[in-house]
């Protein structure tokens, strides 16, 4: 494979930079932001990112500082992400509100200066990433007088994920069968390479190299989006939290064709035990209409395990192609997701005998828009 940088065009299967990071924190900091805010203004929602120096500069009165949840009720300050950065010499805060509400978000910070809560005039451009990032640069340059950076997307995901797994020895996590979070510290020697697998409406698999070199190994079109719109096709669901509920309540072997159904028991030949699925929705399929009893709830049941194990085999499989121990999953699919956390983990431990673990990350719908802040960084 080829090597090249994020300059150049990219290519699905070229290695691609996304920027320098920095190394473990030192005592002092190290690392000088181009501009203290970024964000990462998607389809659905706008994720914000800004820093707070541990000593902020005296502002006049008129400036409103962080006040912006009492006056804006759909924006969320994730005080519990809030984290101090050695390296940056303060705060890391995070902040998002729907994507719909971007112009009513501009506005506020236009007629509450909060813009200027870093110093009058400070910042004169910032980084964006995301389709948003090109819809609202012209409205924010007319009524904040301000710049965005468009930032490739993925360079800032790695970027940003990079930067945590380096600077926060709590970022990264298994889940255990008991629904626990399990915190894991890597290495910064043993960190590269690894598997970072982005799982939104369709999958990306990256391989990443090293702090600021990656490359994109494989994809799938299956992931979060087909476990929506098969949600909608098959059943009446129409929220999230429904569709969580249901998934909870569901019993998968309602409509799914085990070992047991075809042998009566285990496989001992090839050790497969009898509750092992041996066709989603199997049931359904070989079984007379008079001979079925199952609710919606089954079925999405089923729906998450279907697109769960083919994440996780397509993952699994990327894993021992490049010879990788460590698989990372992120993306909107996977963020805030224990039911899908339960099930790739159960799977992994499956494919891999369990010699490799599927792994989680705490700011998971950060990454992009910290990355983005962290662009155009200079070693102080």
């Amino acid at each position: 494979m080829s090597s090249s940088s994020i300059d150049s065009q990219p290519n699905h299967k070229d290695t691609q930079s996304c920027g320098n990071v920095s190394n473990r924190p030192p005592q002092t900091p190290s690392i000088q932001l181009m501009a203290p805010v970024a964000a990462d203004i998607g389809g659905s929602f706008c994720k914000v990112v800004y820093f707070a120096p541990l000593n902020p500069p005296a502002l006049p009165s008129y400036v409103l500082k962080e006040t912006f949840t009492r006056t804006l009720p759909q924006v969320a300050l994730d005080r519990s992400l809030s984290f101090s950065s050695a390296a940056l010499g303060g705060v890391i805060k995070f902040l998002k509100f729907p994507s719909s509400q971007a112009t009513e978000f501009i506005e506020y910070v236009f007629d509450t200066n909060f813009h200027h809560m870093w110093g009058e005039g400070k910042i004169q451009s910032f980084n964006a990433t995301g389709g948003g990032a090109y819809k609202y640069a012209e409205y924010v340059s007319q009524k904040l007088s301000m710049t965005i950076r468009q930032e490739d997307e993925m360079d800032a995901l790695v970027r940003g994920l990079n930067f945590l797994l380096l600077n926060k020895s709590d970022e990264i996590f298994t889940f255990s069968s008991d629904h626990k979070k399990n915190y894991i510290s890597i290495p910064e020697d043993s960190l590269y390479p690894y598997l970072l697998v982005s799982v939104g409406s369709g999958v990306s698999i990256l391989k990443i190299v090293s702090s600021d070199r990656y490359e994109r190994v494989s994809g799938s079109a299956i992931g979060g989006g087909t476990f929506w719109g098969l949600c909608k096709l098959m059943t009446n669901v129409q929220t999230w939290s429904d569709v969580q509920e249901r998934v909870k309540k569901g019993d998968k072997t309602k409509v799914d064709l085990l070992v047991g159904d075809i042998y009566g028991g285990d496989y001992n030949k090839f050790k497969l035990k009898a509750n092992l699925n041996a066709s989603c929705f199997g049931k359904v399929g070989c079984l007379p209409e008079d001979q079925l009893e199952y609710q919606p709830q089954d079925i999405l049941n089923s729906l998450m395990s279907m697109i769960s194990n083919n994440i996780s085999q397509l993952s699994y499989l990327n894993a021992q192609l490049y010879g990788l121990k460590r698989v990372i999953f992120t993306g909107g699919f996977v963020n805030e997701n224990p039911l899908l956390w339960e099930r790739l983990s159960v799977a992994f431990d499956f494919w891999s005998k369990k010699e490799i673990q599927a792994m989680f990350i705490i700011h998971d719908g950060y990454l992009a828009a910290l990355g983005s802040l962290l662009s155009g960084s200079q070693a102080r």
